[in-house]
């Protein structure tokens, strides 16, 4: 049986939703568990590979907090495009507040309720930068294709 075009739009719309919830819900468990970012093996590891390329001259200003900084913009990304593309057209200004209101929940209920844990408001920044980031490429491409 063929399904016709409301169906399969409605089926897209049903995946993409599901996809959605499925990122978000990652993004809780990374920024919502008690252990400070930092302390870990991808610490650990970054900070190896940043005194390596610092050793041999190379990125000299960048430092933990820099990658810390762009690794949550490239976190938030999928969810702008995700989020840009379940909402309909119409609801383009939710997406102008939805990812630095997701952020700021995450970064307040880290302040008030996990101990060890700081919420910071460039961490706010850059969740929201990576999730406008990821909605505009969405959109510049949604009207390319059109």
């Amino acid at each position: 049986m063929w399904l016709g075009e409301r169906e399969l739009r409605d089926m897209r719309r049903a995946l993409l939703t599901a996809a959605l919830a499925a990122y978000a819900g990652f993004v809780l468990f990374v920024t919502l568990t008690p252990r400070m970012p930092g302390t870990g093996s991808i610490a650990l590891l970054v900070n190896a590979a940043l005194a390596e390329l610092h050793a041999r001259g190379l990125f000299a200003g960048v430092g933990y907090d820099t990658v810390e900084f762009a690794a949550n913009i490239g976190m938030f990304v999928p969810l702008g495009v995700l989020t840009a593309l379940v909402l309909p057209r119409r609801a383009w200004w939710v997406l102008l507040l939805a990812g630095t209101a997701f952020s700021g929940f995450i970064e307040l209920y880290q302040s008030l309720l996990l101990p060890g844990r700081v919420g910071e408001w460039r961490d706010v920044l850059s969740n929201s930068l990576g999730f406008l980031v990821g909605a505009g490429v969405t959109w510049v491409a949604a009207r390319s294709r059109r």
